[in-house]
């Protein structure tokens, strides 16, 4: 088992201590469930990113890690303007990742801006719109008041489709559904 990353990457070779106080750094966590998805994903951010200045966390979806009580890992990365959920398929997210994205969420300033991308990392399977993935994670930016892009790339494709996504009356109503539980 792997543990989260702490390491950070930069774009740039100069620091961020080295930047004018006019300069901002996007701060970037992806989640990602294997090595090829982490490599998509940060090659995604990097081609994304081409004349940002950003700092990239990574964090693996592990079960024994991230169900832990004493993982802090949500509210380390609590903070971030963009979150990228890189997955190898469309599938689903176990549950254990749910609770961490709930957490996530919840340890979210309100009113703090930020971007949530689902990005599918085997470019051969084509990309279903409607998979559980997508609506899960969908429901979760809207929760979060969030940006929601999705989209695919692979290790071998230089193109990356992402498409930004269109609140679908399914999620009106989970979202309502979800806001009756808690209250």
């Amino acid at each position: 088992m792997s543990t989260p990353s702490k390491t950070k990457h930069m774009n740039r070779i100069r620091r961020a201590s080295e930047c004018s106080h006019h300069e901002e750094i996007l701060t970037v966590c992806v989640v990602f469930d294997s090595g090829a998805s982490a490599r998509c994903a940060k090659e995604f951010i990097r081609r994304v990113c081409q004349t940002e200045l950003f700092d990239m966390q990574l964090l693996q979806l592990d079960e024994h890690l991230l169900s832990n009580r004493r993982d802090d890992s949500a509210r380390m990365v609590s903070d971030v303007s963009l979150l990228v959920v890189a997955m190898q398929a469309d599938y689903g997210l176990p549950s254990f990742a749910k609770a961490w994205l709930a957490r996530w969420i919840n340890f979210r300033t309100e009113g703090l801006e930020g971007a949530l991308v689902a990005l599918v990392t085997n470019s051969m399977a084509p990309l279903d719109s409607d998979s559980d993935l997508i609506a899960h994670l969908e429901t979760v930016a809207v929760v979060g008041r969030l940006a929601f892009f999705y989209g695919c790339t692979g290790d071998q494709d230089e193109s990356c489709k992402i498409e930004p996504a269109v609140l679908l009356p399914s999620t009106e109503r989970r979202l309502s559904d979800m806001s009756r539980r808690e209250t």
